[in-house]
């Protein structure tokens, strides 16, 4: 409902003005205390403001950033070209430099970019970023053995779930601080008559309102976790899928070779984001090789344990497959290599959406990565994990239910549970795929082991079943009494025979439904 421009009261417009404050001083602290180093400078180069991490690093006081000249801080060649054409094209730049600092001579990731205030009409300003990377390197010293080897970007990992959440919080209390301001700026709008020397500022909130929002919407859509249904991925398959598509888009300059690996077991993800992530990684290749090349896709099962290097990083113990595109093309830069998952770096680079990529593989328990291959060229690797078998444990004894599901998990393999029969039914049948073993107590209240298992048979006939068991009097829970195929342990047994046993079962049904016990 229209207000009249009388009817405002000065309190009212106090609390607008105050908010539209309040949210200014909220994104000030946030980019005061950034960890990385940040600047505003001016189309002459002189520091219009800093946050904490550029004053700390280049040893400076709030009273001085108003007298210094960004020359003076980096007296780097070519900077006063560079920022006018930041300025002038409205495009970014990013250098890696060695830059004298108050600690000393550091190696320091340089990136100026065009930016405009919430007045549009005003001139363009400078965002200048500075983000340390080491100390400078001795002459003559050998590169990262790390990054030479190609091990578990684990810093990496680290710094881009620290970017998520941090996305996540600004977008969160942005759109809160967006309702209370834009919706009290279109009330304002509503009681103003046409004409009003007001209007003109009621303009410029709701309009930095519209493009706070905009940026609320990408934090939100970078931070938002995602929860994929897992699905099972038949991966040679999916491979000889796209190089059959590849031969017919890309022609003879590039040779493109295959090394699959035999016997490959299927692995869980979902098979939309495992192609997608695959075509990035062979259109960039494609990108690296103008000339012609040569494209060698590989996969391989790995087995990983606590030792493995790789599992110091996202990866957990277990089996996975690795598909690995290797190109000969010009090497990608250590620098690219570092930021190619962050937030919308590879988009602005290559126009792809790796970063997006790289939090759906990491949904679905794998990993990429991407190193300097052997011999020159880029190697780019997806890490999914080994379908993992389905075990579905009902136990009417709480405590033992939770032990048995806790001896399993550990194993590796994915576990559900029922307290009683009819519960069990109830999860076993909500999965399409059935379970790959049932483990049930023999006697239990109401529906007893035997009866579920007859029922789950009856829609999923493949499931093997482990009986499990305290009586040892009862002719109805002896080994000799339960289906071929089925498997049994007396109450109390050790870890070890509950795993040699599920082992057993779920071993024998990968070569013959109709295997014994």
């Amino acid at each position: 409902m229209d207000r009249p421009a009388e009817s405002w009261k000065p309190r009212e417009v106090a609390r607008l003005l105050s908010l539209v404050e309040g949210e200014r001083r909220y994104y000030q602290e946030i980019l005061a205390r950034l960890p990385v180093a940040v600047a505003l400078v001016s189309r002459d180069l002189s520091l219009v403001g800093a946050n904490r991490s550029f004053r700390r690093l280049f040893g400076l006081r709030v009273e001085q950033i108003a007298e210094t000249n960004l020359t003076q801080v980096l007296p780097l060649e070519g900077l006063e070209a560079a920022a006018g054409e930041v300025l002038e094209r409205g495009e970014t730049r990013s250098l890696e430099t060695v830059v004298p600092t108050a600690t000393g001579r550091r190696k320091c990731r340089v990136t100026v970019q065009s930016i405009h205030g919430w007045d549009i009409e005003a001139e363009p300003e400078l965002l200048l970023v500075v983000d340390e990377v080491e100390a400078e390197p001795a002459p003559g010293a050998a590169e990262d053995i790390a990054d030479r080897q190609g091990l578990p970007f684990h810093e990496q990992a680290a710094r881009i779930e620290a970017l998520r959440r941090l996305a996540a919080r600004v977008a969160h209390d942005c759109n809160n601080l967006l309702m209370i301001v834009g919706g009290y700026g279109e009330e304002l709008m509503a009681g103003l008559p046409d004409g009003s020397a007001q209007q003109s500022s009621v303009v410029q909130i709701l309009d930095a309102c519209r493009r706070l929002a905009s940026l609320s919407g990408e934090l939100g859509a970078y931070s938002k976790v995602l929860s994929p249904r897992a699905e099972t991925i038949e991966v040679n398959g999916m491979i000889t899928t796209l190089v059959e598509r590849l031969h017919g888009e890309w022609g003879p300059k590039i040779e493109i070779q295959t090394r699959l690996a035999g016997n490959l077991r299927e692995v869980n993800g979902v098979a939309g984001y495992v192609t997608k992530a695959l075509t990035m990684a062979a259109s960039r290749a494609r990108a690296a090789m103008p000339d012609g090349g040569r494209l060698t896709i590989e996969t391989t099962p790995v087995v990983l344990d606590e030792r493995s290097p790789e599992t110091a990083g996202v990866l957990t113990p277990g089996a996975y497959v690795r598909l690995t595109l290797k190109d000969t093309g010009e090497p990608m830069d250590a620098e690219t290599r570092q930021r190619l998952f962050e937030p919308f770096y590879a988009r602005q680079r290559f126009g792809l959406d790796l970063d997006v990529v790289y939090r759906e593989i990491r949904e679905c328990g794998g990993d990429v990565w991407v190193s300097a291959a052997p011999g020159g060229g880029t190697s780019f690797a997806v890490w999914l994990p080994e379908r993992r078998p389905t075990v579905l444990v009902v136990e009417d004894e709480a405590g033992i239910r939770s032990l048995l599901c806790k001896m399993l998990e550990r194993e590796g393999y994915q576990v559900l549970e029922g307290s009683n029969g009819e519960e069990a039914l109830r999860v076993c049948f909500a999965r399409p795929e059935g379970v790959d073993l049932l483990l049930t107590d023999v006697v239990m209240p109401g529906m007893g082991g035997r009866e579920l298992a007859e029922q789950i048979h009856g829609r999923h006939p493949d499931v093997k079943v482990l009986y499990i068991s305290g009586y040892t009097d009862d002719v109805a829970v002896q080994a000799a009494s339960f289906p071929r195929g089925s498997g049994y342990l007396q109450k109390p047994f050790t870890r070890e025979a509950l795993m040699s046993k599920v082992r057993q079962l779920l071993k024998a049904s990968e070569t013959s439904p109709d295997a014994t016990d």
